[in-house]
């Protein structure tokens, strides 16, 4: 070997280094335990399995959840998902293409811009076609999304020559892949199957019955009180798997047997879908490839994509699909060609790559949060209506941060764009002391 092929295998050797420590795509591997964790936790989303769990792999119950919360937290790889629908909010998609010299706006930096910004849900900006913005909102069910859309008619940094999609989403299919056909335990350590494996499979047995159970049966309501709300928010945020990390490092001013309580009969059987996988399986998997599409296939083959590892889906009841995949950089092709033998027209597609200003910590480009839990009335136990929240947020923030341990713990709750936590860092402490009058409570 010469000098010259030594020095760039060191160089090499260097490079995948620096990627395990800086959470690159080495990372994303699992252990055989975190493989099972993994596996088992999707189909029993519930805090109380992972003792019966740890007995049964014969593994002491606090290794067991320091490999739960390294999946959770470092790796990032699990989520808890509740069901808006449920909830007794609408959630809608809304399409629309930035003028060109915002095509690099920072998420955050478009979040203060937007209308009605504390009922925001999720923000995703493309980078092929540069500009591109897919926004999701929650409002309350029997709320018109029209307000919203008439406002961002008139905002100056979205192209108002281009046609604003605007889309109700129903039905939630997080990512939750079929491991005894994608990611067979014997593959754990070589990861899942690829994308085009795992094409082949679907169009060689064709496509799943699609799961409609999160609408059937339910008489949507809000949350019973503000703290179930809170929790759901944060556990949509961050995955705590037990009641008493939930206790005892969450801003909630709660015991244990409360938090147990609040989970077990608040929570679990009325709103929560489940466990899902939110980053990647596929370690080679290096940005994100959209496409929303509608017709006669879009449903079961939404659906029939969420259970493979590459992909989750959110749809309507009818025939419209909006899907993120996890991808390698030349899997597009491969998508397109896949998509074209079913009964579907695609309405519009972008490819989410990550920039260099975002590696560097400068910008970001993406915005996911939890329930939109300032928007909750907490003597109504109700939401809100658009314009009673936009109205009331300040002085029901304050009225929630006084049930937190220490009021300045709302900020891990809160999204990160609003302007009232950026003005003084005391001042929720500040607010914190002052009375609310007897009028505003009685208004509510």
């Amino acid at each position: 070997m010469t000098d010259k092929q030594e020095n760039e295998k060191t160089s090499e050797t260097k490079l995948i280094k620096r990627r395990r420590r800086k959470g690159g795509k080495q990372l994303r591997r699992l252990s055989r335990y975190e493989y099972i964790l993994t596996k088992t936790v999707l189909d029993n989303p519930g805090f109380e399995l992972v003792r019966d769990f740890a007995d049964s792999l014969g593994l002491n119950y606090l290794t067991l959840v320091r490999i739960a919360r390294k999946l959770a937290f470092r790796k990032n790889l699990l989520g808890m998902a509740f069901s808006p629908y449920r909830a007794g909010l609408n959630r809608y998609l809304i399409v629309f293409r930035l003028k060109k010299e915002y095509e690099r706006i920072d998420a955050r930096e478009l979040a203060k811009k937007l209308p009605y910004n504390n009922w925001l849900k999720s923000i995703m900006l493309t980078t092929l076609p540069m500009g591109d913005a897919y926004v999701y909102y929650l409002i309350p069910q029997g709320e018109s999304i029209e307000p919203i859309v008439k406002a961002l008619e008139n905002i100056h940094l979205i192209d108002q020559s281009q046609k604003i999609f605007v889309h109700r989403m129903d039905l939630t299919y997080y990512q939750r892949p079929y491991f005894e056909i994608f990611y067979p335990e014997y593959r754990y350590k070589e990861g899942p199957l690829t994308l085009e494996e795992s094409f082949r499979y679907i169009s060689e047995k064709g496509l799943f019955e699609p799961d409609k159970s999160e609408l059937k049966d339910l008489n949507p309501k809000p949350p019973p009180d503000i703290i179930d709300a809170m929790i759901m928010s944060l556990l949509e945020v961050k995955y705590i798997f037990t009641p008493k990390w939930l206790s005892l490092k969450g801003p909630f001013n709660i015991g244990v047997r409360k938090a147990r309580y609040h989970f077990v009969r608040h929570i679990r059987d009325k709103y929560l879908l489940g466990t899902y996988i939110r980053s990647p399986l596929d370690p080679r998997a290096d940005a994100i490839y959209i496409m929303v599409f509608r017709g006669r296939d879009a449903l079961p083959l939404g659906y029939t994509l969420s259970r493979t590892p590459h992909a989750y889906v959110l749809c309507d009841l009818l025939d419209i699909c909006h899907a993120f995949f996890w991808i390698r950089s030349d899997d597009i092709r491969l998508i397109n060609k896949f998509m074209e033998q079913y009964s579907i027209e695609i309405i519009s597609q972008g490819y989410r790559e990550i920039l260099p200003e975002e590696k560097e910590g400068q910008i970001v480009r993406s915005l996911r949060l939890g329930f939109p839990f300032e928007n909750y009335s907490i003597k109504g136990r109700r939401w809100y209506d658009l314009e009673e929240s936009v109205k009331r947020l300040n002085l029901n923030i304050l009225r929630i941060a006084s049930k937190l341990k220490d009021s300045n713990l709302i900020r891990i709750l809160l999204p990160p764009y609003f302007e009232l936590l950026g003005k003084d860092p005391r001042i929720l402490e500040k607010m914190a002391k002052k009375k609310v009058s007897k009028k505003d409570e009685d208004e509510d």
